[in-house]
């Protein structure tokens, strides 16, 4: 939303043109030139005395998958089944998400949905009452979603390595 950012800055060869796909967005659109592709990555991970590091905090994580595997790591989560996780801001979930975790608990009756915690009470409450309005407040589903609280980098990325599925909060 337009309290939030700016601007939303795209690549051109992705959008319609400029004056469509303006009327798309409530923030300012900033097109980069669609004739080159726009990529810049860095590494999330490095390897420090033959051991994987997280780049952000530089703490290490590769111990936390292999010596400790989830329990370790999410004590309050049970470590069975098939762990998917979500760990985009709850203001960034599509509405529409909420019946595709709906649709995942009904169909993988081993599921567990993990999902970043609010950091605002509010926005808990809209993605608590988005999740009941799908149905995964009924009895078949409980105790099988489970919100988590910020990781800190290298946990986050253990997070990622221990889970099934890793799901986009916007569908594509």
């Amino acid at each position: 939303p337009s309290q939030i950012m700016d601007y939303y800055i795209s690549w051109a060869a992705a959008e319609l043109p400029y004056a469509e796909s303006s009327k798309h967005y409530t923030e300012t659109l900033k097109l980069l030139p669609g004739d080159t592709l726009h990529q810049y990555y860095e590494p999330r991970v490095v390897v420090i005395d033959h051991e994987r590091h997280s780049a952000t905090d530089r703490m290490p994580f590769g111990k936390l998958v292999s010596e400790g595997g989830r329990q370790s790591l999410l004590p309050n989560v049970p470590s069975s089944g098939n762990w998917y996780l979500c760990m985009q801001k709850p203001f960034k979930l599509h509405p529409e998400f909420s019946y595709f975790v709906a649709e995942i608990l009904r169909a993988d009756p081993f599921a567990r949905i993990l999902l970043h915690d609010a950091d605002i009470p509010q926005n808990q409450g809209i993605v608590r009452r988005r999740l009941e309005n799908a149905g995964v407040n009924s009895m078949n589903f409980k105790g099988r979603v489970h919100f988590i609280l910020v990781q800190p980098h290298h946990r986050l990325l253990a997070l990622y390595e221990l889970s099934t599925v890793i799901l986009d909060g916007y569908p594509a």
